[in-house]
C-alpha cells in the first residue's frame, strides 16, 4: 500500500531502536560475550537460537523460528536489516548461509570476529 520505501523505513527504524536498546548492554563486552548476548537477545525475541563456537573468532548461530517470516518472504529488507543489526551489535562480519524466507528450514549465520578475519 505504501511501497517499498515505506517498508525500508520501517525496518531501518526497527534496527535503530534495537541498536539503541542493546548496544548499551554490550558495551565493554569482548567478542565471545557479545555473540552470546546476541543469542540471548534472539531467544527473548522468539527466534529459538542455537549458538555454536566453531573456533576462536568464529561462531554459527542457527534460528529455528522467525517471528518476521511472513513479512520477510515478501520483503527481503527484513533479512538484510537483521544481518546489518547483527554486524553492528557484535562488531563482526556476518554471513547468512541459510534463510527461512528463501525456503530453508532454519536461518543460519556465520559470525566472524573482525580481528580474526583480518588475520586469516
Amino acid at each position: 500500500m505504501y511501497g517499498e520505501t515505506f517498508v525500508d523505513q520501517l525496518f531501518e527504524k526497527r534496527k535503530a531502536r534495537m541498536l539503541q536498546t542493546y548496544r548499551e548492554i554490550m558495551r565493554g563486552q569482548g567478542f565471545d560475550q557479545r555473540v552470546k548476548t546476541l543469542a540471548s537477545i534472539q531467544k527473548e525475541e522468539g527466534y529459538m537460537p542455537h549458538l555454536e563456537k566453531i573456533r576462536d573468532g568464529l561462531y554459527t548461530l542457527e534460528e529455528a523460528n522467525c517471528p518476521l517470516l511472513q513479512v520477510a518472504i515478501g520483503h527481503r529488507q527484513a533479512c538484510q536489516c537483521e544481518i546489518s543489526l547483527f554486524e553492528s551489535l557484535v562488531d563482526a562480519h556476518v554471513e547468512r548461509t541459510s534463510c527461512m524466507a528463501e525456503g530453508q528450514v532454519k536461518c543460519r549465520y556465520l559470525i566472524k570476529d573482525k580481528l580474526s578475519h583480518e588475520e586469516s
